[in-house]
């Protein structure tokens, strides 16, 4: 739960600081940027998977049917910050560009008898 409210809490100091930023920094840049933080989260919460794919908390460990110990029992509960941390850095990078960004976009480029319409098709798509 702590985890919840930690995502949380950054998720919405980064839209924040993206609002401020966004005008001054330009939108191809915090795209760019974005992007990269993006990339690089998904590679470590990846990494993190590839590092405890062999423990016994797998729920697609072969001895999943032997008596599970409430303890645990392996060094990946140790890897549980690289976790945790990936996904707030995936969500810092989301709130940045690729999250509002395109919101912003939408707004911008379409006329106003067709935006309605033509948001909801964007947002279907």
């Amino acid at each position: 739960s702590l985890a919840s409210v930690i995502v949380g809490v950054i998720q919405v100091l980064f839209t924040a600081v993206a609002a401020l930023v966004m005008d001054r920094a330009g939108r191809r840049v915090l795209l760019t940027l974005s992007g990269v933080v993006m990339v690089f989260s998904t590679s470590a919460f990846g990494t993190y998977f590839k590092l405890t794919q062999d423990g016994p908390s797998n729920s697609s460990h072969v001895h999943l049917l032997a008596p599970v110990s409430v303890e645990p029992t392996d060094a990946s509960v140790g890897l549980a910050w690289l976790a945790v941390g990936s996904v707030c850095l995936f969500i810092a990078g989301f709130a940045l560009g690729w999250g509002p960004i395109p919101w912003l976009l939408m707004s911008e480029i379409f006329p106003l008898h067709v935006k309605g319409v033509a948001t909801g098709v964007c947002v279907l798509t």
